[in-house]
This record gives C-alpha cells, structure tokens and sequence, in this order.
C-alpha cells in the first residue's frame, strides 16, 4: 500500500510537470476502466522492475522466470490500447496530488512523456520491491497469469473499489 501511494505520487508530480496545469484538472475519482487501464499498460514495465528486484531472489524454475514472458507479451499487445485511458487514469492522479514538477517538462508532448513514464515505472519497481515479497507477488502473478489482460484490470479494479483505495476514489458504479 505504501509503496502504491510513493509510486502513484512520483508519476502524478511527473505527468503534472509535463502538461499545462489545466490539464491535470480531471475528476477526482478513477473509473474501473480506468484502473483496468493502468493494469494493463503497467503490468509489462512492472515486470521489468520485478525481474531487476527479483530476478535473483527467486527460483529460476519459478514463474517470473518461465511464465511472466508470455504474460508480458499478452500485456504489451494490448498496451497501445490501454495507453488513452491509463494517462487519463495518472491525470486523475496528477489533479489530486502535487501540483509541483519541473518546468521544463511543461512543454513536453503525451508522445515524448510515455517513454518517460515508461522509465519511471520500471525504476521504481526495482527499487521499491523487497526482496522478502518477490514470492508473494511472484504467487499473485501467477494467479493473475491465465486472465485476459483486460479482465485481470477489471478485477483490480473491483478489487480496489472494495478495499477503499482512496486520493483519488474509485468512482462508484
């Protein structure tokens, strides 16, 4: 949960930097396909956190190693498709944390902010990760793993909207 809330707040101070200040100005709750969105598009850059926190840590017989190459490509053919609604998702984000960021990003264009992004996520992945909770999350994965990438989002989604994620909400249905 804590690192959820560091890792969210990084990126919304990084997409806020990047764009006019009224266009941080969105709702101030996620929507499920929201949610799904972020799923989706992240679960390939957290992958690539994970192995770098991982990677030594766990069996090379064990899931990270032999199913999450398959699961991360399932991911990335659908991250285009996801890509809209997971930055709408991390300017609800932005509009309901700090307001702060460099500006020189200011000027940068949506283009030119995915890779950043990109980057970002998998950064902090690798360095939030402890190495006491790759098998817990190697076990989610591996859960999650036969879902539909879309379907997987959804359930995260419900599953956040019942634990009472807050700043942002999830919107009500």
């Amino acid at each position: 949960m804590q690192f959820r809330r560091k890792f969210v707040t990084a990126l919304a101070a990084a997409v806020t930097a990047a764009l006019p200040a009224t266009a941080a100005a969105q709702e101030a709750c996620l929507t499920e396909q929201q949610v799904s969105a972020m799923v989706v598009y992240g679960v390939p850059l957290a992958m690539g956190g994970l192995q770098q926190s991982c990677g030594e840590v766990l069996s090379p017989d064990g899931f990270l190693a032999t199913g999450a190459p398959e699961m991360v490509e399932r991911y990335a053919a659908q991250s285009d498709v996801a890509w809209p609604d997971a930055f709408s998702a991390f300017l609800t984000f932005a509009g309901s944390g700090s307001q702060e960021g460099v500006s020189a990003m200011r000027e940068m264009p949506e283009e030119a902010l995915r890779p950043f992004l990109d980057a970002l996520l998998t950064g902090m992945i690798a360095n939030e990760v402890k190495p006491e909770k790759c098998g817990n999350i190697e076990r989610l994965l591996e859960v999650l793993a036969p879902l539909e990438p879309f379907e997987a989002g959804r359930l995260a989604a419900v599953i956040a909207a019942l634990a009472g994620v807050e700043d942002p909400d999830i919107c009500e249905v």
